[in-house]
């Protein structure tokens, strides 16, 4: 994020036999060979105790607890330096991007703007605060800051890409489209941001023909910079759902955390779990935090305190019952530093999805509510949209289509294991048929039912996914059937559900 090199001075680090000088640059190398993430973290930390001044190493710490999620630990340890250094740039840019990891982007605003104050003509930071104050649905002064960061690095294209969608200006953004097209260099990485906003300003003109030319050039792009196996993601859900069978359910039956605070809400990314939760999260007794990674997290550190070793599909079922119910109490005890007063919460991390059989044992009196939508409009919904490092299928027809297929089986997987555990909802049925199906939603959360659910728009809580500028308009059926304005360039993707045998 931010960085000052220090060329000349050495590292001083201390050994059980000998004191050994070397430079940042070959610390950091010797890290990046390692595997042991938990060793090279702690090898770090120590460094840092006699090197507070090591700025590069500072930034790979950081990174990489932000990178594997470890959110509270950076939060920690970037407010520990800021207590001594309180102007320290690092630490403030990456406390404000742990914040935002969390969902608390109301926390991270401060840090921002604080950030702001140090370097008001830095792009990098201009564009956080008017991403940071787009999900918070401040719209105007987002754009006025994207176009700042626009004037100052006019090369620069995730500004470009975030203002897209509440541009007061699309013809200006048209031609800074054009300009980074023509003048960025030819690598992926430095035009995919260009070609999405160019796809977003071209549709809201009508204009789809040139619309879906940006798409498929920034797909490409975005792809090319990938390093992706669909086969690894696709093993995974495979291993959980033959691991996790009727008869382990049965067995490990009665073990986990009783707790009936949770929510999970799940789905295939841009299949209308955000219009769910903002639904659920409007009742009086549940706080809404988005897509939290605190299940997965919760998991792997209990995991890792029994020191299990090996693929998913060796370690999984040597777990005791007493570790079943300790990653239901770790996984509460994260939710409990950020959900306040409210008796019940909502969880919408879509990868939950792979884990049902987990948060079966783990959590067997909490409410899973699984969304589908059509094939194609989830799909090309997905396709449409610059996601983070979860979803690299999405780019590619084939890899897409493959996904939606692999996660299709393994919902039904778990429908038939958890009929009573898992409510499913048709996104056509919730537009169509809005009021009865918040009323369901509501009855099978066991909540008493409160008026305030069937007007999602008005709930003013943070939402920092893809779908922040959608949630905060009224619930409309032109989501239904969207893909049809593209029909015709869309049988690549017809042909590649066909192939998978998926049903449109």
């Amino acid at each position: 994020m931010h960085r000052k090199k220090n060329q000349t001075r050495l590292l001083k680090i201390e050994t059980a036999n000998q004191v050994v000088h070397c430079s940042e640059y070959e610390v950091l190398q010797r890290l990046k060979a390692q595997n042991d993430t938990d060793k090279s973290l702690a090898y770090v930390q120590e460094i840092l105790k006699d090197n507070p001044w090591a700025e590069q190493l500072r930034e790979y710490f950081y990174q990489r607890l932000l990178t594997l999620s470890l959110n509270h630990e950076l939060i920690e340890k970037s407010c520990e330096y800021l207590k001594k250094k309180p102007r320290d740039k690092l630490s403030l840019s990456y406390y404000a991007a742990a914040m935002r990891a969390e969902g608390n982007v109301e926390r991270a605003i401060p840090y921002l703007e604080k950030l702001y104050k140090l370097q008001p003509n830095d792009p990098i930071t201009i564009n956080a605060l008017g991403s940071a104050l787009k999900d918070l649905g401040h719209f105007k002064r987002a754009d006025k800051l994207f176009d700042k960061a626009l004037i100052l690095a006019p090369r620069y294209g995730k500004p470009l890409w975030n203002r897209s969608d509440i541009t007061q200006d699309p013809s200006k953004d048209l031609q800074r489209i054009d300009f980074q097209l023509s003048n960025n260099s030819n690598k992926p990485n430095e035009k995919y941001h260009a070609h999405f906003a160019g796809y977003r300003i071209q549709e809201s003109r009508g204009n789809y023909g040139n619309a879906f030319r940006h798409l498929e050039e920034g797909n490409l792009n975005k792809r090319e910079t990938l390093k992706y196996n669909i086969l690894e993601d696709q093993e995974i859900e495979r291993s959980l759902t033959n691991i996790l069978n009727s008869d382990f359910i049965k067995s490990h039956t009665g073990v986990g955390n009783n707790s009936a605070a949770p929510i999970f809400i799940v789905g295939f990314p841009r299949s209308g779990t955000t219009l769910v939760e903002q639904i659920i999260s409007s009742h009086s007794e549940v706080k809404g935090l988005g897509e939290i990674p605190f299940f997965v997290n919760s998991t792997v550190q209990v995991k890792n305190k029994y020191r299990l070793r090996g693929s998913l599909s060796e370690w999984l079922p040597r777990l005791g019952d007493h570790a079943w119910k300790e990653i239901g109490d770790v996984y509460l005890q994260k939710i409990e530093k950020i959900s306040g007063e409210k008796t019940r919460f909502t969880d919408k991390a879509l990868l939950n999805y792979r884990a049902i059989g987990i948060i079966r044992l783990c959590l067997p009196n909490a409410k899973i509510i699984h969304i589908d939508r059509n094939a194609m409009d989830v799909c090309f919904g997905c396709y449409r949209q610059l996601f983070n490092e979860n979803w690299k299928f999405t780019y590619a027809f084939d890899e897409l289509a493959a996904a939606y297929a692999s996660y299709q089986t393994t919902m039904s997987q778990w429908r038939k294991l958890f009929p009573s555990f898992l409510m499913r909802i048709s996104y056509e049925d919730l537009i169509k048929n809005f009021d009865k199906s918040v009323s369901d939603i509501i009855s099978f959360c066991e909540l008493e039912y409160e008026t305030a659910c069937q007007n999602p728009h008005e709930n003013q809580r943070v939402v920092t996914t893809l779908s922040a500028s959608q949630v905060r308009q009224p619930v409309f059926k032109s989501g239904i059937n969207r893909w049809r304005m593209y029909e015709e360039y869309l049988t690549p993707l017809q042909e590649a559900l066909t192939r998978q045998g998926i049903n449109y």
